[in-house]
């Protein structure tokens, strides 16, 4: 499951990368809402990563109910009550957004909460390298979130334009800050 989520990440950064490189508005646009797309799973494949998290369990089937809604909100993507208009701007698209984008930020933080509550249980009842094994994940993710809820959800809701472009920029450092301190972590086996 972990795969999973590190892949619904790499493509949405892959697709945001696209949308700032097109070259017509209607291109920008498609990659935009696109990158809506993979954006709208990426808290049911993180939260689904948590229900295994660290012992390798089986995802039951009401844990799924996540993925499913995420489903239903990649469809209002399309809409254009989410995302009405993309512009060429000097550096990276510029994207003006409808009336449901609040609910859409909502919806993402509120499934990624979920997910931090569960990694907190699980934290506080486990011990050793598995204690350890979540806190990376947990302060990992968590900062991740921080910088692109910031550049992604929050400076938008607040009218300021052109800082989508930096929320995949978030995994990049931090991937890059915790990647010498797992490397020392020790091995479990």
């Amino acid at each position: 499951s972990f795969f999973v989520f590190a892949c619904n990440i790499a493509l949405w950064t892959i697709v945001v990368l696209m949308g700032i490189l097109a070259k017509s508005e209607a291109a920008a646009f498609s990659w935009i809402r696109l990158s809506f797309t993979l954006a709208a799973f990426m808290p049911a494949t993180f939260y689904l990563f948590t229900c295994v998290f660290p012992e390798g369990r089986s995802i039951n089937l009401p844990n799924l109910i996540f993925f499913f809604s995420s489903a239903a909100m990649a469809v209002f993507v399309f809409h254009p009550a989410l995302l009405k208009n993309v512009a060429l701007g000097p550096s990276i698209p510029t994207t003006e957004y409808g009336p449901i984008f609040p609910l859409f930020v909502i919806y993402f933080l509120i499934v990624m909460a979920f997910s931090f509550i569960k990694l907190g249980r699980k934290l506080r009842t486990c011990a050793g390298i598995k204690r350890l094994q979540i806190q990376y994940v947990f302060f990992g993710v968590l900062l991740e979130l921080i910088f692109a809820a910031l550049s992604n959800f929050l400076a938008p809701l607040f009218g300021v334009r052109q800082t989508e472009g930096y929320g995949p920029r978030s995994e990049e450092h931090t991937s890059n800050s915790s990647h010498t301190d797992i490397s020392r972590m020790p091995s479990s086996a």
